[in-house]
């Protein structure tokens, strides 16, 4: 699957000159990566939160579908930030990417490929969100109950509570 999307020149070195001036281009090709493993996209590629949930849905997929996703990832992790995502390094090493419709994603990135800077302050929400990753990309209501979740809003609240705020917040 990954392999027909190599020879028609959009991984790799080949990706970013193939996109280059089109900042949806790679989130296209993503989508279109997932498309073929089976993968429901109903979402807009063109859009900021459409780029953080399938740079999300690309994360997971290269776990449990084909680690060549992994190629993709942060080409689509910059191209999200570059459509203006809000995100940046947070001091856990791991890279955020912010929209109030889809809340926060959070990305590892042990060999050094996302190109994207900035700074995120707020601590990670700790709810654990990857594996909803795929149905986030089909289910608006999930979707807005995990960007709830994950807002540094709702971090800011739960610091602010009484009551245990160091459980981690687990989704259905």
């Amino acid at each position: 699957m990954l392999e027909r999307i190599n020879e028609e020149n959009a991984l790799k070195e080949g990706l970013m000159e193939w996109c280059e001036g089109d900042l949806t281009a790679p989130v296209a090709i993503a989508a279109g990566a997932l498309r073929n493993a089976g993968v429901s996209v109903e979402v807009s590629t063109e859009t900021i939160e459409g780029a953080i949930m399938i740079a999300e849905a690309v994360n997971l997929a290269a776990k449990v579908i084909d680690d060549g996703f992994y190629e993709l990832k942060p080409k689509v992790i910059d191209a999200a930030a570059e459509m203006g995502a809000r995100g940046g390094w947070g001091e856990d090493g791991a890279f955020y990417l912010y929209h109030e419709s889809v809340g926060v994603a959070s990305f590892h990135d042990p060999w050094c490929e996302i190109g994207s800077g900035g700074e995120w302050h707020t601590p990670w929400s700790e709810v654990t969100r990857q594996e909803l990753a795929f149905q986030l990309l089909v289910d608006e209501n999930l979707r807005r109950e995990v960007a709830l979740k994950t807002s540094p809003k709702f971090s800011e609240m739960r610091k602010s509570w009484a009551v245990a705020p160091d459980f981690p917040v687990h989704l259905p």
